[in-house]
Parts: structure tokens; sequence; C-alpha cells
């Protein structure tokens, strides 16, 4: 038994500690009870027990009745208020199979630039405090960030956390659309906020304004189920059917859309008349559902929500239409208004409580409701269910498991050594992908700092970080970049030909640095377990999604598997004793997952604990009390 915790504390963790102490409660319950009352009177134990929990009770009470009452932060002068918006969202699918459905849908609207609490129910922008869970639960004062409903900017945009919040998020993405701040001082941002701390978003609206207070631009934000995410940055005239883009031939009808919208508006009398139109049409280019492909395009109608001069409380109404790509509608999507909007600072506690009450669940339900559609769409209407393809060059991609954040930090180190031991003038802009916080970095030859007016500039993009893991498993460097660049697609390279001058196809074996046998052994397993994967089969990109001008890579000669990479060199003979280990540990536990998870690392971490926790049952059952 003492072995067991020692091996336990050694090799295990928190989890299967946990596991250990269940199994052994449960099989010495018997025992442990008679040693308790032994020394305890249970009737004493027994009302304790429930003083306690009466007490705990009463304090979640006490905390749930302040965070109602708490103090709205003040909105700026000009700034339109934090609403919420009681709607429902219906998808109308037209071609090949037909399919309707709606469902009830809560959008929260903040403006940017505010940052508070509104009422205890909606917040924006809000630093956590990283208090502990049990504190929490003991605590009568509640956290002015945990409101029940929040935004938080680590949720939109680029992944990662930026210390500006939203307005931060949204400006850096604009300025590389052109965009302009004197343009467009003031954005409204409608979205689903979290509901005690879960979110399923699958469209955010950015609501751009012009100095003269009129709704001037769009950016639709569209997540899908992969955590990959893609923003269409709209700018027209407001008021002017803008349809320059769509296809001479395409059946879109917006005086169709108009009607729906008119008659919606009749019925329930929230005043979508009097709003302003805003139209648009743009490409599609990103995978969001497996029943349709990234072909087509979208058309958009919207009613500004804030209509007057950012004087309005809705009506939120919403048209999304996607085009096939020979301009037939395939598929219409609406989110509207079905009830007034709601100011949380202005409601009573018992409005608070009746709120609640009525639209806690639908934020939950989002994504069930997903799946139970998705399998109507495939069991039922029979339709063809498409192969995720890997993200194009200006979607951001999902984010990198454990494995490749590990085995990125090692690509980066390699390729700045890379780059640094190069006699070419060359500067690198690398860009990795699926890493929150992890910013791009430019890497500089020491030629490139001698002679700047001769550099030549690559740019190294990660489309996903699927690279990462993909990359370790070639022996061969330029035989990886190749087919990663060529044909699977998942790194975008500004000009191909620059890494023929300063990557090698291999590095020599000079002076591997092994920690030991145990390190000798695991990197011994990882180079008899490499071997080369197969191309990623599905859609390739458009012609102009990515605008690849650059020459092809030549075909390398290709080194048999079962070899140290050059990665694995440059690990052995350069790296950091913690990045070596992390390095080491991300790429075993991958090919091992290769050949004993179906390719993946966390099936794998499952079947461990399953073998770890029918070891802890054989120990606990062996040595009862």
């Amino acid at each position: 038994m003492r072995f067991s915790l020692v091996a336990i504390w050694a090799f295990g963790n928190i989890v299967d500690l946990t596991a250990f102490s269940i199994f052994f409660l449960s099989k010495n319950w018997a025992t442990l009870s008679k040693f308790v009352t032994a020394y305890v009177d249970p009737g004493t134990l027994l009302n304790t027990l429930k003083c306690s929990l009466s007490a705990l009770a009463l304090i979640q009470v006490i905390r749930f009745m302040r965070g109602l009452s708490a103090k709205s932060n003040p909105v700026e002068d000009g700034l339109p208020k934090p609403m919420l918006f009681p709607c429902r969202t219906s998808h109308t699918r037209l071609f090949p199979k037909k399919n309707t459905f709606s469902y009830s849908y809560l959008l929260a609207g903040v403006p940017i630039g505010w940052k508070g609490s509104s009422g205890g129910m909606l917040s924006a922008d809000l630093p956590k405090k990283n208090t502990p869970w049990y504190w929490k639960l003991l605590s009568i004062t509640p956290d002015p960030a945990s409101t029940w409903y929040s935004v938080d900017a680590d949720d939109y945009m680029e992944p990662g956390h930026v210390e500006l919040g939203l307005d931060g998020k949204l400006w850096r993405y604009l300025e590389t659309q052109g965009a302009q701040r004197k343009d467009f001082p003031y954005v409204y941002l409608v979205t689903a906020a979290k509901f005690m701390g879960y979110v399923s978003n699958p469209v955010s609206f950015w609501h751009l304004y012009g100095p003269d207070k009129e709704l001037k631009a769009f950016v639709v934000e569209v997540n899908n189920t992969f955590n990959e995410r893609h923003m269409y940055f709209s700018n027209t005239n407001l008021g002017v059917s803008d349809t320059s883009d769509i296809p001479q031939d395409t059946d879109f009808d917006w005086q169709n859309i108009e009607q729906e919208a008119s008659s919606f508006d009749k019925s329930q009398k929230l005043g979508i008349k009097d709003q302003s139109k805003f139209r648009k049409h743009w490409s599609k280019d990103f995978y969001v559902s497996p029943f349709n492909s990234r072909k087509g395009s979208y058309s958009q109608l919207s009613y500004d929500p804030l209509f007057p001069a950012l004087t309005g409380n809705g009506p939120v109404n919403t048209t999304l239409t996607l085009n096939s790509s020979k301009a037939h509608a395939k598929l219409v999507a609406r989110v509207f208004s079905t009830k007034p909007a709601v100011d949380p600072s202005t409601m009573s506690l018992l409005g608070k409580i009746r709120f609640l009450a009525m639209w806690w669940w639908v934020g939950l339900a989002t994504f069930p409701r997903t799946v139970y559609q998705a399998g109507i769409l495939l069991f039922k209407r029979k339709m063809t269910f498409l192969l995720r393809p890997e993200p194009t060059k200006d979607t951001i991609g999902r984010q990198a498991d454990d494995c490749e954040i590990a085995i990125e930090s090692a690509f980066r180190s390699y390729l700045r050594h890379l780059v640094e031991q190069a006699d070419l003038p060359v500067v690198v802009k690398y860009i990795p992908g699926g890493l929150p916080g992890s910013s791009e970095e430019l890497m500089n030859s020491p030629a490139a700092q001698l002679a700047p007016h001769t550099v030549e500039v690559l740019e190294f993009k990660v489309l996903t970080p699927l690279f990462y893991s993909r990359f370790v498993h070639y022996a061969d460097n330029l035989d990886a970049l190749h087919h990663e660049f060529n044909e699977s697609r998942t790194i975008w390279l500004s000009n191909s030909l620059i890494l023929l001058d300063f990557l090698p196809s291999s590095a020599p074996a000079l002076d591997r640095r092994f920690a030991g046998r145990w390190d000798q052994a695991c990197f011994g397993a990882i180079r008899n377990l490499r071997a080369r994967p197969a191309p990623i089969k599905g859609p390739m990109y458009a012609k102009d999604s990515n605008k690849l001008e650059v020459l092809p890579m030549p075909k390398p000669k290709v080194i048999q598997d079962g070899s140290f990479s050059a990665l694995d060199e440059f690990v052995l003979q350069e790296a950091s004793p913690l990045e070596h280990a992390e390095y080491r540990r991300g790429v075993l536990k991958l090919f091992l997952s290769d050949h004993l998870a179906l390719g993946d690392p966390s099936f794998l971490g499952l079947e461990l604990f399953i073998i770890k926790a029918a070891i802890s049952w054989a120990v606990v059952k062996s040595c009862t009390l």
C-alpha cells in the first residue's frame, strides 16, 4: 500500500490520486465507518453535517442576492447601453434537401470601450480574479466580473489575451482591413454571451458606426464546432443596397426577405420597419457545417438595432443567406427579436430572477440542438457528410493541443537557429498557428542586419496546428515542407524558394546529448515509430482565396523512415533541458497515439487512465484494512 501511494505521487496526477482514494473508501467503507463511530456520535455528526450544509446554502443565497443588487458601471455619454435581446433563430434549408427548424436564442449587446457590469447581470472586459473555487464558495461577496452573462475579449477575434480587450482586438483586425479609427468611433457588439463561463457562439455581429452615429460597416465573426474562426468585414453606405458583388443570375430575393421582416414586425410590433437597412454580399471561403462545402457566398440583410443615432433599443433582425457556387439560395438563417430589449441596469431584483428562470437554459442548449439537427440532416434527410478541410490563410485555426504546443516551441527555436546560421540576407516572418497569446516573430540572418537593402523576406504562416504534429512524422525537412505546402496545405509560404537557401534536408549527428538511458530509449522509440504521414485529402483552396503567386517547391530526395529528423538532432544538440523534455514527451505521446489510440492523444490519455485505474483497484482489493 505504501509503495502504491509513493508510485502514484511520483508518476501520477491528482486524477489518479482521486481515483485511488475513491476505490480505497468504497472498498473499506465498513471498516472506516466503525472507526469513526467509535469516537464520534453518529447523531452529532449528522446534525453537524445538516448545519454545515444549511450555512453553505445560506451563503449561496446571500451572494446570489448581493450579486443581482450590484451597482452598474456607468456608460460614457454618447455610447449605447448594454442590453439583452430575447430572440429566436430560424434555419431554412432549400436544397439539396429541405429542412426547417427554429428555437429561442438570447443575444447580448455591449458598446465597445465600456468595461464594467450592468445590474449584476451582464459584464464586458472585466478582469477575473484567480480566486480558488472553495474561497468563492464560502464568500458572501460576489466577484464583480462573475455576472451571470459576460462578454470576454479572449473569446473573440484572434486567439489569446490582449490587454486592451475587445477594443484592442477589434482594431488589430480592422487595421489589417485598411480601416481607420476615425471612420468608426462607435462600435456595438451583438453576440451570445457566456452564461456561467460557458458559451456556444456560432456568429457575432460587430456594428460599426460613423461620426454621425449611423451604421456604416459590419464585422461578421463566424465560429464552427471545430474551434475555427473567420471574420468578414463589410463596408457600405447606409440605406443603399450594395449588390455589386452579387452574381447577375442569383436568385436571392432581397424583397422577399424584407417582406418577411416587415410581416414579423407587424405581428410583434417591435419597430423593425423604422430601422435602417444594411446589405452586403461576400464569398464564403470558410467551413461552417459538414453539410455545406466551402464554396459559395453569403448575402446579408441587417437592420440597425440602435437606430436612430445610437438611441434605439432593438430589435435585432439579421438574415444571412448562403448561396451555392451557382448563385442559388441554399440556406436562409435568421436571428430576430421576439420581445423588447432588456436593460439590466434598470431591472428590478424580481425581474432579474424571473429573467434568469426563463432564459438560463437557452445558451446551454445551443450545442445539443446543433448536434440534434445535424443528426436529422445525416440520418433522416440522408445528406452527404463533407469532411472538414484545413483552414485557409485568412481563417483562424483551432487551438493547439499539448503535444503541438511542445513541438511548436522546438520548431520555432529550430527555424530561428537556421535563419541565424544563414549566409544570405534573409528575414523570416514566422506566424504560429493555434497558440493563444503567441505572437508572430521576425527572424533576421546576420547578413540581413548588415545589408538591409538586399533582404529577401519570407512569410511562414502556419494555418493549422496540425502542421506541427505532421512535421515531426517526416524524417526529411524539405520533404515535409514540400508536401505540407503543396498538397496538405497546412502552411502558407510567400516565397517557398527562399527556404532552399538555408533549410537543410537533414542534420548531421554531431553531438547527441541524451539526458540518460530513459531519454535515449524514448528517442529510440521516436525514431522507430516515425512514419511519413499520408497527405490530407479534401478540397484545395480556391485559386484566389490565398493569392498563391509563388513557385512550387521542388520535390526533394526522401530520407527513409525510422531515422532521426533534423528537428530531433537540433533538440538533442541545442535545446534547453526543459524544451528537450517537453519535445520528447509530446512527440512520443503523439507517435504512441498513432499506434494505440487512433491518432488521438486525448484518447491515449483516457486509455492510460483506465489502465492506471485498474491497477489502483487491484492494489486496493489486495490491501483491505
